[in-house]
């Protein structure tokens, strides 16, 4: 008997120790949705277009992953546009994001259409580190099948590139 008490106080902590990390996780995956939005918002009152076709928050129970099909964004003399961008941390670490940038990825910087450089991808994958607050420190990326189309002169393809950005 007191063997079975013993299993049904553990089983009933752990049942609570689960209910309480999935309340916990859940809270995270919507603080980050927020965020995004409030991200969307705060882009567009200083005059960005910014749009997506559908945003997806999933990873229960080790990951918590944002996936937004269709990002578009266009201000500051640059457009992007996408297939599908995946951003993923650990539930107890936001420090470190992993990127994936799935399908068709284009990107065009200009500071007039004369300048314009527009840079189309199949894919790749990148990490950010955020700092104690709150800003991005690092950035990496990995780009395959590149096509580089500048607006005078011939385009350039690039199998793969690798990009690390790291604040001073």
């Amino acid at each position: 008997m007191k063997h079975r008490k013993t299993v049904t106080i553990l089983a009933g902590v752990a049942a609570l120790a689960l209910a309480g990390y999935t309340a916990w996780w859940w809270i995270a995956a919507r603080t980050v949705e927020r965020g995004i939005a409030d991200w969307m918002e705060q882009q567009r009152r200083q005059g960005a277009l910014v749009a997506y076709g559908a945003l997806d928050m999933g990873g229960w129970p080790f990951v918590l992953r944002a996936t937004v099909a269709e990002p578009a964004f266009e201000g500051h003399g640059v457009a992007w546009s996408g297939s599908r961008l995946t951003a993923e941390a650990k539930p107890w670490d936001f420090s470190v994001i992993d990127l994936a940038f799935d399908g068709t990825h284009r990107l065009s910087l200009s500071a007039d259409e004369a300048t314009r450089v527009t840079v189309k991808a199949a894919g790749g994958t990148g990490r950010v580190t955020i700092g104690p607050d709150g800003q991005p420190r690092s950035l990496t990326l990995d780009v395959t099948d590149l096509a580089v189309m500048p607006a005078a002169g011939e385009p350039m393809t690039v199998a793969r590139l690798d990009v690390a950005v790291r604040e001073l």
